[in-house]
């Protein structure tokens, strides 16, 4: 906790992921107190973007005992303008000026915050340069130039302005997609994995991987048809993401973080694909008897280490003719080709892709 004219604030907290660019690029923060004491406005990661011109993001709290974040716009930059900064008005409202480039100019929109209802909302296009505030409450809003204090001036409507949330995390709804959908995949996915895991599958991992449950070829199919539903979902999350952060309740750090999160497991979707096509697979076994075509041992080209054993088999399903199992050294060892038989326990798989329950090499025929 940095205790920030009175109020203990948790900057690593606010900072999130900009917290390291705190120190290295020597940022600052700067707090201004509702008069009645009632709120706090925080400008953080201060920084200059120009000669006498400073920026840095916003952060509202309550409750100065122990603060509590009332809003937090993670994208959108604030000019720091001193102690014109935050401009108190009634009933909890305040006005900020957002931070935006107009083609080669540098704008200052201002910007009112409603404390009560962690919403903000943006004047529309005002008739010329109105930066100081005469007067703000909820039922009107009086914006004089900076230089003058009563007219010209130009009134407002507060009620009649579009008003948007903007609650810490985004509310519950925003944590509950941007978070809770690839948390629950990730939870899906682990189980698949331990499911698969305590399954009788005699053999290695290759069983499960996208070659197929026994591979001579790679099958197309069990990487589209994964692919074909995690693709588009994880299109349609992305383009969900950016729009968080366009409307400055989600950080682009986090909207990134959470995008290279959900691409890993559209990676592993193929993977995950064919644990739950045993996992989920409730068919009768079935006991097929076939014949070792050819064995060989491959090992790791470069250090002679992590030795793997193979049997070449014939196949069984229509338009293959070999399948490759991967066995033990001592099955290795025993088996002789062209005279022992493998008999196979299979499952035709949820998904339509044989998976081995067990097998067993039978004595070398004479």
């Amino acid at each position: 906790m940095t205790d920030i004219d009175g109020w203990e604030i948790d900057l690593r907290q606010i900072y999130g992921g900009r917290w390291r660019d705190r120190k290295r690029f020597g940022l600052g923060e700067s707090l201004w107190e509702a008069p009645d004491g009632s709120y706090a406005v925080l400008l953080y990661g201060i920084g200059e973007i120009g000669i006498n011109k400073e920026v840095g993001h916003l952060a509202v709290f309550r409750d100065k005992q122990a603060p509590v974040t009332v809003a937090r716009f993670g994208r959108q930059l604030f000019w720091h303008r001193d102690d014109d900064t935050a401009q108190f008005g009634e009933g909890g409202l305040f006005l900020v000026h957002r931070y935006d480039v107009t083609g080669k100019r540098l704008m200052a929109t201002p910007l009112l915050v409603d404390t009560t209802r962690g919403a903000w909302a943006m004047p529309p296009d005002l008739p010329g340069v109105f930066h100081r505030l005469h007067r703000l409450r909820s039922t009107d809003c009086v914006l004089c130039r900076d230089d003058e204090t009563a007219a010209p001036a130009v009134s407002l409507d507060p009620s009649a302005l579009r008003w948007r949330t903007c609650r810490p995390g985004g509310g519950i709804l925003v944590s509950a997609f941007a978070w809770g959908i690839p948390a629950a995949i990730s939870t899906g996915y682990l189980w698949a994995l331990i499911r698969f895991a305590a399954l009788p599958v005699v053999g290695t991992i290759d069983q499960m991987l996208p070659d197929g449950p026994l591979a001579d070829e790679t099958h197309f199919d069990q990487l589209w048809q994964p692919l074909m539903v995690a693709g588009p979902a994880f299109a349609a999350y992305v383009l969900g993401l950016a729009g968080l952060v366009r409307r400055a309740v989600l950080a682009t750090g986090r909207a990134y973080g959470l995008a290279v999160w959900a691409l890993v497991l559209v990676c592993l979707s193929p993977l995950v694909f064919m644990g739950l096509n045993a996992v989920l697979d409730r068919s009768p076994a079935a006991v097929r008897e076939v014949v070792v075509l050819n064995k060989y041992e491959s090992t790791d080209p470069n250090t002679g280490a992590n030795p793997m054993w193979r049997l070449t088999l014939a196949s069984w399903r229509p338009g293959r003719e070999l399948e490759i199992l991967p066995v033990s050294e001592n099955e290795y060892r025993a088996a002789i080709p062209q005279q022992t038989k493998v008999a196979l326990t299979l499952h035709t798989g949820y998904f339509g892709h044989n998976w081995i329950a067990s097998y067993r090499l039978q004595p070398p025929t004479r």
